[in-house]
């Protein structure tokens, strides 16, 4: 990916985490530009990766050629689901999800485990949920 496409995604980036709430354009942005946040609903804190989640990060994203600006560790009926949401490399697309945004939806990657397998899902998610209401800081 050439260094302006990923200066754009990282840019589309930072308007969705202030769309969603979860920075005002003025606060903590340029403290997370170089890495994505992560939620974690045990504390429900923001936070920086830990080694492992950066590794999980950065292989799918060299994986799917997409920019991840936040990663969901949640539980979804009873099965632990990580929640990878990012820009893809398609500017043509990033109009049409800025709409949905509005109304809370955006572009998600989703895995669980069901039965001993990793599910994985591309698709949307409503992020209005609980990320507006979260902390920032360390996790515990």
């Amino acid at each position: 990916m050439c260094q302006e496409t990923f200066k754009a995604m990282k840019h589309e980036a930072l308007k969705r985490l202030t769309a969603i709430g979860v920075a005002k354009e003025d606060q903590f942005l340029v403290e997370y530009l170089s890495t994505p946040l992560v939620f974690s609903e045990d504390d429900g804190h923001l936070h920086s990766p830990t080694e492992y989640e950066m590794d999980y990060i950065a292989d799918y994203e060299q994986y799917n050629n997409n920019y991840v600006y936040m990663l969901l560790v949640l539980e979804y009926l009873g099965t632990p689901t990580n929640i990878i949401l990012y820009v893809s490399d398609n500017e043509a697309d990033w109009e049409y999800e800025a709409a949905e945004l509005e109304n809370g939806i955006v572009r998600a990657h989703i895995e669980f485990e069901d039965a001993g397998r990793t599910i994985v899902r591309d698709g949307k998610v409503n992020i209005n949920f609980r990320v507006a209401n979260c902390k920032v800081g360390a996790a515990s």
